[in-house]
């Protein structure tokens, strides 16, 4: 069963039906009013896409307090970010994030992949992230490092340090033939 498919059953469950609607500029909405509970997304997303609008779309349901859609322009941008929020942690969480991180995907577009998502909710989940932890998210074992280049993780109780892969390379030497670790770690345990 993939994310499109347990959301659709979530969203059954609290009795809000999930339509594909023929409309090209049509992302998605949520309709609650007079005992109807409907999500509509666009038919021409892929399953992904699809997946994420119900998400967002399932969080404008838990988390917003009336119609946004007649909020007033400053109140849209917040119940959004709420939405997404909840989006975020129905769709990643941490435990899945740290799994997917430990195959060493070669790329955001990987990654993604590997979640059930698409990159541009993985990287609005890293400034979700980011911004409510700064520079770091410790859960259990492990903790999700953020950096202005990207996000690392790193396995609690070794002693590691992040050094920017330019500061390996010396143009008089032939230190480029021995590349560091590409996540950019040094153990210094060993």
């Amino acid at each position: 069963m993939d994310s499109l498919e347990r959301l659709e059953n979530y969203a059954d469950m609290l009795g809000i039906g999930t339509y594909p609607v023929q409309n090209e500029d049509l992302n998605g909405f949520l309709v609650v009013q007079d005992g109807v509970k409907a999500i509509g997304y666009g038919s021409a997303l892929d399953r992904t896409q699809k997946a994420m609008v119900v998400a967002e779309e399932l969080g404008h349901y838990h988390t917003d307090a009336g119609d946004s859609l007649l909020a007033i322009d400053h109140n849209v941008g917040r119940a959004e970010e709420r939405a997404m929020r909840w989006a975020v942690a129905r769709l990643i969480p941490f435990d899945k994030l740290v799994a997917a991180l430990l195959q060493h995907p070669a790329n955001e577009y990987e990654l993604a992949e590997m979640l059930e998502v698409t990159e541009a909710l993985l990287q609005k989940a890293m400034q979700i992230w980011q911004a409510k932890y700064e520079f770091f998210y410790e859960c259990d074992e492990y903790v999700l490092v953020f950096m202005p280049l990207g996000y690392y993780i790193v396995k609690t109780g070794q002693y590691m340090i992040m050094q920017p892969a330019e500061d390996f390379y010396d143009d008089e030497t032939d230190d480029d033939l021995n590349p560091p670790d590409p996540n950019g770690f040094i153990d210094l345990a060993s």
